[in-house]
């Protein structure tokens, strides 16, 4: 019997940004993230403690693409301390965001990752 609700939001490793940029992604930022999860992995997690996967959505928001990108190319720094203070450049960003989103989405391949479980007795 069900007995409660379990909801978890997470950066997936299963995404197209971390395929693409992998040691650039975002989302590896200790300490704050630890660990890395895809749904594979935390099916297994979930149901090695007793919980029951109900569904899983997707973010079609993935967020940061450009500050990724601006990390693999060398230019975090700027990005961070410079042009993320110019409003024409943060508008420009998140366009770039906008677009590798559509293709994120497109594949099924989102960044962030929501999941439902209930434990079960």
């Amino acid at each position: 019997m069900p007995t409660g609700l379990l909801v978890l939001e997470f950066p997936s490793t299963d995404s197209l940004s971390f395929e693409v940029l992998n040691d650039y992604w975002h989302w590896i930022m200790a300490p704050y993230h630890l660990f890395h999860f895809n749904r594979k992995s935390m099916r297994f997690l979930l149901e090695s403690k007793g919980f029951h996967v109900l569904g899983w959505e997707a973010s079609e928001v993935n967020w940061m693409w450009a500050e990724s990108i601006a990390n693999s190319s060398g230019f975090l720094n700027n990005y961070l301390n410079k042009w993320r203070c110019d409003s024409d450049f943060v508008e420009y960003s998140m366009e770039v965001d906008k677009c590798f989103d559509f293709i994120a989405n497109g594949l099924g391949k989102q960044s962030v990752l929501q999941v439902y479980a209930c434990l079960v007795e």
